[in-house]
């Protein structure tokens, strides 16, 4: 059994293939490609089968699920390892952009009305404003959500996610 690897490049699209042929006994191949981005498919391109006319023995399928778990574990694993090295880079990305942002009972904080995608979609007007409030923090759920209460109105919200939360940045004063 003889295994080689080889690396294809194709200038037009600017994708990197890796090929990896393995030879079976009675020349049997077997192609694994991979694609240079961990989303792209594994492709195993086997030979076409060979025409029986009686049924395979049990212990003939059992050896072909051996050989086949044994040709296909190193493509297993290089395939963990680019979803291993995707995970560390989205983590990584993640973690760089991440304000640590922690509140506690009685802080007071703006909310933001919509956040994400639909915060480019549906804003409002030019001259509306992009946060309500002020709350107060009443108390927290988790260590992501929190239950808030309007200072003025007293309308209760809960639970409001972090990243909807914005510190009051200057003193303010409620006039009864």
């Amino acid at each position: 059994m003889a295994a080689s690897l080889g690396i294809l490049s194709l200038p037009k699209s600017h994708l990197l293939y890796v090929l990896h042929l393995v030879i079976l006994p009675n020349n049997l191949q077997h192609f694994f490609m991979f694609g240079r981005h961990s989303r792209h498919s594994l492709s195993l391109c086997l030979p076409p089968p060979r025409s029986l006319d009686q049924h395979p023995a049990e212990n003939d399928l059992s050896d072909y699920r051996k050989r086949l778990l044994v040709h296909l574990l190193p493509a297993y694993v290089t395939a963990r390892e680019i979803l291993d090295i995707s995970h560390e880079k989205q983590a990584r990305q993640y973690n760089w952009h991440h304000r640590p942002v922690q509140f506690e009972p009685g802080d007071l904080v703006w909310v933001t009305g919509l956040s994400g995608i639909a915060k480019v979609k549906w804003r409002g007007k030019k001259l509306s404003p992009r946060r309500d409030g002020p709350y107060r923090i009443t108390q927290r759920l988790s260590q992501l959500t929190y239950s808030l209460i309007h200072t003025i109105t007293g309308q209760q919200l809960s639970p409001i996610d972090v990243d909807r939360l914005h510190p009051q940045d200057y003193s303010f004063t409620i006039v009864d």
